[in-house]
């Protein structure tokens, strides 16, 4: 499986009032109901189950003075999983959540959707011979579901596809820190070369 992914933003809107002459029950706090909403989100995403994740990316606060409460704020939500109906089941909690939080806290909020993929299987066939091919080289294995979005989900669309991960040190990726050893590169670099030829002679 590679997860579908539901990408949205937020924008929370609040009145800007000074910080120090504004009394905290008349504050219409942009940040203030952000904040309530996004320390729940990862909750939504654990009662969905099946390792569906939920994150909050971007922040942006305006008018973003120390000496100014935030009239306005957005994020973005990004929600994964390898079932739609866990994505669904998150992004109606976050929209129930948020109508909760602004009527609480006096501000609105409007969502505006910037990325909607579902879910897409590899080819089992082509899995098969990965596999074959991995313990044909005596290299150790397991069959993962990624958390990331690949150009193998647009080329499932088209063609049978698979898709080969290789260790990265400490399990890191998208940050200064990742790293992957040659010798790791080198192993998932034969299994697919393998698994062409064997493709490629069967035709």
């Amino acid at each position: 499986f590679i997860v579908g992914i539901s990408e949205f933003r937020v924008k929370m809107i609040g009145r800007p009032d000074h910080a120090g002459t504004t009394p905290m029950l008349l504050r219409k706090d942009a940040l203030g109901a952000a904040s309530e909403f996004i320390s729940e989100l990862g909750n939504y995403a654990i009662e969905a189950g099946q390792g569906t994740v939920a994150t909050v990316g971007v922040l942006d606060v305006r008018p973003g003075a120390a000496n100014i409460v935030p009239g306005e704020v957005e994020f973005t939500v990004d929600i994964r999983s390898k079932k739609i109906g866990c994505m669904d089941a998150v992004r109606s909690a976050v929209e129930e959540k948020l109508k909760e939080v602004s009527q609480k806290r006096g501000v609105s909020f409007e969502i505006e959707d910037l990325l909607k993929v579902d879910p897409v299987t590899m080819d089992t066939e082509i899995l098969s011979l990965l596999k074959k091919n991995a313990l044909k080289e005596g290299f150790s294995h397991k069959v993962m579901t990624s958390g990331a979005g690949h150009d193998a989900m647009i080329m499932a669309e088209i063609t049978p596809t698979g898709l080969v991960f290789v260790p990265s040190r400490d399990g890191r990726s998208h940050c200064p820190e990742e790293w992957t050893d040659y010798e790791d590169l080198q192993k998932g670099i034969e299994v697919i070369c393998h698994t062409i030829i064997e493709l490629g002679e069967a035709e």
